[in-house]
């Protein structure tokens, strides 16, 4: 759904709730950096945890707010889980030894390319 919005130049968290509005049913999920909360759980096992997001500035994650990485390319990660990759994001920082892309979404933007 971000996606869509995002090639339509369109933010799409007005156009989820306004979606939400419409007495059909519809469940409304927001664009976020977590999926699941697997990144809470690693934080409090001790692990660094960050994201990049464009579309999320900031995002509670294990019970502190935190704000979205914006040059990734100066990190030494030791792993990059890709779940979704938005149109024009610069991925050129990443390892392919040490990215987890769980959505399948590198070989779409390869495709592209």
């Amino acid at each position: 759904m971000a996606d869509s919005c995002h090639s339509l130049g369109l933010d799409p968290r007005p156009v989820i709730a306004a979606a939400a509005t419409k007495p059909f049913g519809f469940m409304p999920f927001y664009p976020g950096p977590v999926v699941g909360g697997h990144a809470g759980r690693l934080a409090d096992a001790g692990a660094q945890v960050e994201y990049l997001d464009p579309l999320v500035p900031s995002a509670r994650l294990a019970g502190a707010v935190r704000t979205a990485v914006t040059d990734p390319g100066a990190t030494d990660w030791d792993l990059a889980v890709i779940h979704i990759v938005h149109p024009g994001t610069d991925l050129s920082w990443l390892d392919a030894d040490r990215t987890l892309d769980v959505g399948h979404r590198l070989d779409a933007v390869a495709a592209a390319r």
